[in-house]
């Protein structure tokens, strides 16, 4: 499918082509992968637009990351986990204005089809007062025990896209003209 491909062809540029292809191949084979591609859902769209992002993301080109980030954004809220990586990467005041404009383009239609945008602002507090009656809400948890349940939600429930937040680490601490990973700070 596509992903084998866009896997290949964007690793293939940022480290090379053996570790393009061997990663391909896992992928390839990859039961996960193999039932997500199955999977008809609104949010599967993140992942064709993941490579693109983290390829200018790690080029340096901070529109396009910011014009794919949002339109990952569109499809499901869990980009927001790549945010610090983006921040971190973001070394001016230039490269943050091409990032916020980047990130607004994909982001005109809800700012200007005002209904959706009014039903968007009354929306976040009603969810946020209307939390705590929940049939399901906890009370807060205190630290420890807030990264702990944070730690077992993401290797239990969602590791897939924990296993691509650290891809993303590693891409963008990776330097590509000396092939090592280098600290991004």
């Amino acid at each position: 499918t596509s992903i084998v491909a866009l896997n290949y062809y964007f690793l293939k540029k940022l480290i090379g082509s053996g570790t393009a292809l061997l990663s391909s191949f896992f992928i390839a084979l990859s039961p996960l992968y193999l039932g997500f591609a199955r999977s008809e859902r609104f949010f599967s769209l993140v992942l064709p637009t993941f490579y693109p992002f983290i390829y200018f993301l790690s080029t340096g080109s901070f529109f396009w990351t910011g014009i794919f980030w949002s339109v990952m954004l569109n499809f499901h809220y869990t980009p927001l986990i790549f945010l610090p990586i983006i921040l971190i990467k973001i070394r001016s005041r230039a490269n943050l204005g091409q990032f916020i404009l980047g990130t607004a383009l994909p982001q005109i239609p809800l700012i200007f089809h005002l209904p959706m945008l009014i039903k968007f602002l009354v929306w976040i507090p009603y969810r946020i007062a209307t939390q705590p009656f929940a049939k399901n809400f906890q009370p807060p948890l205190s630290v420890p025990q807030f990264i702990t349940s944070l730690f077992t939600f993401s290797l239990h429930i969602s590791w897939p896209l924990f296993a691509l937040f650290h891809t993303a680490v590693l891409i963008a601490i990776y330097d590509p003209k000396t092939r090592i990973l280098a600290v991004a700070l």
